[in-house]
């Protein structure tokens, strides 16, 4: 169960490396244009790592793997805040 929930996270990424907001990119530089393009792509990936990880089922790695998600939530809330502020911004 767990390679197909990692193989499907790992679609999503590669989804998310193509469709992420343009629209909302056009007057973004720098560090927000960075996280609007690849953050949530960076989300999906860390699933995925975090889901391929539980295969082994070992404790230690259990842990990392735990880490890993945790740090998913991290990369989401980052792209949600970056989104909602470029909305604002182009408005």
């Amino acid at each position: 169960m767990m390679l197909v929930l990692a193989l499907i996270c790992a679609a999503m990424g590669i989804l998310y490396l193509f469709l992420w907001p343009k629209h909302l990119a056009s007057k973004q530089t720098g560090w927000r244009l960075f996280v609007l393009h690849y953050f949530h792509a960076l989300v999906w990936f860390s699933l995925a790592l975090a889901s391929f990880l539980r295969l082994f089922g070992i404790y230690s790695v259990n842990l990392i793997s735990s880490g890993i998600a945790l740090l998913a939530f991290v990369f989401y809330g980052v792209f949600l805040f970056t989104f909602v502020q470029a909305g604002k911004n182009r408005g």
